[in-house]
């Protein structure tokens, strides 16, 4: 009997020092869920910083290149010459792609991506033309 105490008091004391690895481990993978998801939830809050940072600074970009261009304007820039107006507007080309002028009748006059237009492109159509010139406030400079 003794041996079979023996075994059976071998076996409970394995099946409990199993049973705490597997407690010990479980412990280890909940932690690392845990940090897991804590570094997920940082990085995610990084990603929305620099994107607001990138938002902020296009949103610049394009404020300033259009508070230059109504000062152009109202120093008495002639309106024949959108082209030079353009190529003379300082602009960050990584941020603003384009840049285009578009006059009243919505016809594109002039464009950075190209110095000189061969035909004029009609965008009377288009939703942006149509919201500025349905709230035309007597600006001749419409966003």
């Amino acid at each position: 009997m003794s041996r079979f105490m023996t075994l059976v008091a071998t076996l409970i004391a394995s099946a409990v020092l199993i049973a705490g690895v597997w407690l010990d481990t479980l412990g280890h993978i909940e932690a690392e869920r845990r940090n897991l998801d804590r570094s997920i939830a940082n990085e995610a809050e990084n990603l929305a910083v620099v994107f607001e940072n990138l938002v902020a600074r296009t949103v610049t970009n394009v404020d300033q290149t259009l508070i230059e261009l109504r000062n152009k304007i109202e120093d008495g820039i002639p309106s024949t010459d959108w082209p030079s107006l353009i190529a003379t507007s300082n602009f960050d080309k990584l941020v603003i792609l384009q840049l285009g002028i578009i006059d009243a009748s919505g016809m594109l006059v002039a464009a950075s991506s190209r110095s000189h237009l061969a035909r004029h492109i009609d965008l009377s159509d288009r939703p942006h033309f149509l919201a500025s010139s349905l709230n035309r406030v007597g600006c001749p400079l419409l966003v």
